[in-house]
């Protein structure tokens, strides 16, 4: 019997890579549907269908691309919806959306996961040519079992699709820095324009387009190797995409520009509910932990050890991947701003690193003192090693997933339990039940909706409208709700009792003072407000805790939650007649 060959090998284990990658990435795309969604889901779904109703967002110019192939998603669903007779037209359309948008969500998840697994191939495909079959593979396999990748290839948003398009453009761009290949100015500039509409962070594509360029031609000349013809149509055609698909970045360039030099060079105050830039915890630092927590400590020692071999070797791909990856790392850890501590600014950087450690593991095997059929499979040992960690992470992850959230599950207890129009305290956007939210997604009362409407209307006739379709199919209990946005300071609990708020909703992570250190980026005063009014909850008499869920002890998903309940005296008590007392765990109650 004759073993394998090692191409075989390698080809079965990146199928099984593949599937793997998908499997983690779909498994919980039904995830808190209809109620719960990401906190920034809902921004491409509602601009795809802004633009379906003729309305083009000139807002956010900073991301967005991934809504357009939403937009073209949405409208073959929408034929397909009036073919089959499910609906008569636009209009009933739109109050399907309202009534339950799950299958839009679902369409943009199952969207992106693809686009996620795309990105493994993406990463073979470039590791293949740049550092060969081996270490392409151990590559692809990093990028397979991220959880930031899985993550943010589960759900609704334009990082996963901009690490996608930086993949290819690299690609394209190594295929250019060769001499005997056929450059594809047209195709590399659009990969380009959709990278930087997508994310403006993608603009340091630039950097390893213009090493290739000089690479191809830098024995004709300086001017032709860093601005020849041909480089010259890649950049205008991918401003061309760009300026075509942002058309808000031509009407707002000056307020663009400020932020962007805000976001580098710091401002002199920061955005209200934030800390200043300079007083955060070190960004670099932030992004080091995100990459070890991500990768271990050894995936990523093993990259920093690609990274210097590269420096050395100084191969074409080491020249286009080097600069690249220094340029990420600068955009997202030398930002003069508090508002960059999310850990998804670093999912661009999994691919690449992951490459050049691949490249370190794969050369470093090949200069042992072993024979030749015992190093594949001391590179298949040492590879499996380093990379469990973070498959068993994601594959707990996707799992949990699958389960019940902690927010629905209070949803629930409020509808059954909690009088009709009773005031609560929720952090979260004034539009609960049709915004991204930080709380449980609980119905706002008609009057509370007819204002948002009013308030709605000349800025946001859109949104607007959704909300009035939304009044006119809303079902379950309504509740007086009393939000505060996760960046604004909380009242104290006599100022919520003479609003007439009587369930206070509690998020662990955003009130816990033991904890609040993961919101660092917020202001002082925001996070004092927030253990201030713990505290008061806690220690007044009249306050008692009727629910309280630990996902981990519930076998739940997301975040650990309270519910307390405030009784202000006898006569309101009676007035309420409240339901009854749901105690979960040893500490429930007050």
């Amino acid at each position: 019997m004759t073993s394998k060959p090692p191409g075989a090998a390698i080809t079965g284990l990146l199928l099984l890579a593949l599937a793997f990658a998908l499997a983690v990435r779909l498994v919980g795309v039904f995830h808190g549907l209809p109620g719960v969604v990401g906190a920034d889901e809902g921004f491409e779904i509602h601009r795809a269908l802004k633009l379906g109703m003729g309305e083009i967002d000139v807002e956010r110019v900073g991301k967005g691309g991934f809504f357009y192939l939403l937009f073209v998603e949405y409208g073959v669903y929408f034929v397909w919806l009036l073919l089959t007779g499910r609906i008569g037209g636009p209009d009933d359309f739109a109050l399907r959306f309202a009534a339950d948008p799950s299958p839009f969500w679902l369409i943009g998840r199952v969207t992106n996961a693809l686009l996620g697994t795309l990105a493994v191939v993406a990463t073979w495909s470039l590791g293949r040519r740049a550092y060969g079959r081996r270490a392409a593979l151990f590559g692809a396999a990093v990028v397979s079992v991220s959880l930031l990748c899985v993550r943010h290839a589960a759900v609704i948003g334009v990082d996963a699709p901009m690490t996608l398009l930086l993949i290819v453009g690299v690609g394209l761009a190594l295929a250019w820095a060769e001499p005997g290949k056929r450059p594809r100015p047209v195709l590399l500039g659009t990969v380009f324009g959709a990278a930087v509409m997508t994310k403006v962070p993608a603009i340091v594509l630039a950097l390893p387009i213009a090493i290739a360029n000089w690479l191809r031609h830098r024995g004709r000349g300086l001017r032709r190797a860093l601005a020849g013809r041909r480089v010259l149509v890649v950049y205008a055609v991918a401003a061309g995409v760009f300026m075509a698909g942002n058309p808000g970045f031509t009407l707002r360039m000056g307020d663009f520009a400020r932020r962007v030099w805000g976001t580098l060079a710091g401002t002199p105050a920061p955005a209200a509910g934030f800390v200043s830039g300079t007083s955060a915890e070190s960004l670099p630092l932030y992004y080091w932990n995100v990459l070890r927590s991500d990768l271990g400590l050894g995936l990523v020692g093993l990259a920093l050890a690609g990274v210097a071999w590269a420096l050395v070797r100084r191969r074409p791909a080491d020249l286009l991947i080097l600069p690249l990856v220094a340029g990420l790392f600068y955009l997202i850890a030398g930002a003069r701003t508090s508002q960059h501590f999310y850990p998804r600014y670093a999912l661009p950087l999994v691919p690449f690193l992951g490459l050049l450690a691949g490249r370190a593991l794969v050369e470093a095997a090949d200069r042992l003192p072993l024979p030749a059929r015992a190093r594949g499979p001391a590179i298949a040992l040492a590879g499996a090693l380093l990379l469990l960690p973070g498959a068993a992470g994601s594959v707990e992850w996707a799992a949990r997933q699958t389960r019940e959230d902690t927010r629905l599950r209070a949803r629930a207890w409020m509808e059954a339990n909690a009088p009709a129009g009773s005031g609560v305290f929720l952090v979260g956007h004034p539009i609960v039940e049709s915004a991204p939210t930080l709380s449980i997604p609980l119905r706002n009362t008609d009057a509370n909706v007819e204002r948002l409407i009013g308030e709605l209307a000349e800025t946001e006739p859109s949104k607007a409208k959704f909300l009035e379709l939304r009044r006119r199919v809303a079902t379950g209990v309504p509740f007086d709700l009393h939000t505060v946005r996760h960046f604004e300071e909380n009242a104290s609990l006599a100022d919520y009792e003479r609003a007439g708020v009587r369930y206070f909703v509690i998020l662990g992570r955003r009130f816990d003072p033991e904890r609040l250190e993961s919101d660092r980026k917020h202001a002082d005063a925001v996070l004092a407000s927030r253990a201030a009014l713990y505290e008061e909850l806690r220690a007044d008499p009249r306050v008692e805790r009727v629910l309280a869920l630990d996902p981990e002890r519930d076998r739940l998903s997301g975040p650990d939650l309270e519910i307390f309940r405030l009784v202000p005296v006898a006569r309101d008590a009676e007035a309420e007649e409240p339901g009854p007392v749901e105690r979960v765990g040893e500490g429930a109650g007050a």
